[in-house]
C-alpha cells in the first residue's frame, strides 16, 4: 500500500515536471520519464518505467531514445533481466549545454537563414508589406540572440556594452 502511495506521489510530481518540460518545447512524457529515472534509488529499465507510468513499450522506447540523444539520461549497464538500465545524467551543465547545442543552435541557424532570405527578397522587390528598417532591426535582434546563445554554449560572457536596445 505504501509503495502504491509513493508511486502515486512521484507520478503527480512527474506530471508537474512534465508540464514544466513541455513549456520548454519538449514533450510532457520526457519530463515524466526523466523524473522517475532521476528519483529512483537504482537504475531503471523500460519495463519498470512502463509499470510505474502505465504507458506503452513503444512510448517508453521512443522517449528513452530522445533523452539519450540529448544526454539527459545515460545507459548504466544491464538489469537482472538483461535489459538496459538508465540513470539521469548527473552533470546538469552538460545536459543544458547539449540541449542548447542540438536544439536552440539549430533553431537559430534556421531563423538566420529565413531572415536572410526574407530581407534579400524584400529589398530586391521593394515590397510595401515589409519595412526594411524594421527588418534590419529584427536582424540586429537575431544577431544578438545568436551571439548570446553561442557564448552560452561556449560558457563565455557576453559584452552588451555596444548593444543598442
Amino acid at each position: 500500500m505504501m509503495d502504491e502511495a509513493c508511486i502515486d506521489k512521484v507520478n503527480r510530481l512527474a506530471d508537474e515536471v512534465g508540464q514544466f518540460i513541455q513549456y520548454w518545447g519538449f514533450k510532457c512524457i520526457h519530463g515524466k520519464i526523466w523524473t522517475h529515472i532521476y528519483l529512483a534509488p537504482h537504475p531503471l529499465d523500460a519495463a519498470e518505467l512502463m509499470a510505474r507510468l502505465k504507458i506503452s513499450k513503444s512510448l517508453v522506447s521512443i522517449t528513452l531514445a530522445d533523452l539519450l540523444q540529448y544526454n539527459v539520461i545515460l545507459p548504466h549497464g544491464k538489469s537482472s533481466r538483461d535489459t538496459c538500465v538508465y540513470i539521469a545524467n548527473p552533470n546538469v551543465k552538460e545536459v543544458i549545454l547539449e540541449v542548447l547545442r542540438q536544439r536552440e543552435m539549430k533553431m537559430m541557424s534556421r531563423l538566420d537563414h529565413e531572415f536572410n532570405q526574407a530581407i534579400e527578397f524584400c529589398a530586391q522587390t521593394q515590397s510595401p508589406l515589409a519595412d526594411l528598417d524594421k527588418m534590419k532591426s529584427l536582424g540586429h535582434m537575431i544577431a544578438i540572440a545568436s551571439t548570446t546563445l553561442a557564448a552560452m554554449v561556449e560558457l563565455k560572457s557576453v559584452d552588451f556594452a555596444a548593444v543598442r536596445f
